[in-house]
């Protein structure tokens, strides 16, 4: 039983991590733009001249950075 409890334990941060990995972002899908958003809604990306696509992060992180609306970083 505490091998079980152990297992489960250590099973949760593990599905975590994958589900963070699979984040869904948004892009515009033309050659011009370079940023993934946050939400489909932002500014930046409501003058998206082609269609607007829905994607995994780690699919775009690598090629694009991340919009400075939809990401903004705290201040401490």
């Amino acid at each position: 039983m505490k091998k079980l409890i152990v297992f489960a334990l250590l099973l949760v941060p593990l599905t975590t991590m994958s589900v963070e990995k699979s984040k869904k972002v948004y892009i515009c899908n033309d050659k011009y733009n370079t940023e993934y958003h946050a939400n489909e809604k932002c500014p930046r990306l409501i003058d998206c001249a082609t269609d607007v696509k829905q994607v995994a992060i780690d699919e775009v992180k690598e090629f694009r950075t991340a919009c400075k609306t939809c990401f903004k970083k705290r201040k401490r």
